[in-house]
């Protein structure tokens, strides 16, 4: 994930995947808690965040936590338009492929 070049950290959180006749059920906390350590990233209101992953998903749907759940949206063209009022948002990204899913957390200041 990256907003003008630059590397946004994230966290892996839950996640399943299985290949052949071996599977994995990975449990994580809450976005809040993965991103609890992670420095925010500083991003100019409405910046596009990219995201890319090496093995595309089948799926991508990206939104901002709202305590016990996102407010999930289709990602469009590998990229999430930030929002446009500052403040500190903690999104989550759900990635699907055929063997498995995966949700992935960030944060992201917008000033």
């Amino acid at each position: 994930m990256t907003v003008n070049g630059e590397t946004v950290n994230h966290r892996l959180g839950t996640y399943t995947w299985s290949t052949g006749r071996r599977g994995v059920v990975v449990d994580a906390a809450a976005p809040p808690l993965l991103v609890k350590e992670l420095k925010p990233h500083t991003a100019a209101p409405g910046a596009k965040l990219r995201v890319q992953f090496d093995y595309r998903p089948s799926m991508l749907n990206a939104g901002v936590w709202n305590g016990d759940d996102a407010d999930w949206q289709p990602v469009q063209n590998a990229a999430i338009t930030l929002p446009k009022q500052q403040g500190l948002y903690i999104y989550v990204i759900h990635a699907a492929w055929k063997e498995g899913d995966a949700i992935y957390a960030f944060s992201i200041n917008i000033q």
